[in-house]
């Protein structure tokens, strides 16, 4: 799962904006990570992967924006998942917690 480092002190989620954030950047945001540093997938390739038919258009829209974001990113895969992760924990990330 993701790790979330605060100089060296691991901080696990206390809130639950927190531990949301912590599953969906986990989750859903892991698996862009893994389109571009583990499978080496060109941009084109990461953004025609389809998703699945009963993900939510809200999931599927912050999908697309990350796909973007991952590949403008020149770290690397950890600093970019909490990286996302922090931006989600301050709100500023449009997401809907239903």
């Amino acid at each position: 799962m993701l790790a979330v480092a605060s100089g060296e002190k691991f901080i696990m989620p206390q809130t639950a904006r927190e531990q949301w954030c912590y599953q969906l950047v986990g989750k859903y945001a892991r698996q862009i990570a893994m389109r571009k540093w583990g499978n080496g997938l060109s941009f084109e390739q990461a953004r025609d992967v389809p998703f699945p038919d009963e993900m939510p258009s809200w999931l599927s829209e912050q999908m697309t924006r990350w796909v973007d974001k991952a590949y403008k990113f020149t770290g690397g895969p950890g600093e970019w998942l909490l990286q996302e992760y922090n931006a989600c924990r301050k709100e500023q990330v449009s997401l809907q917690l239903n």
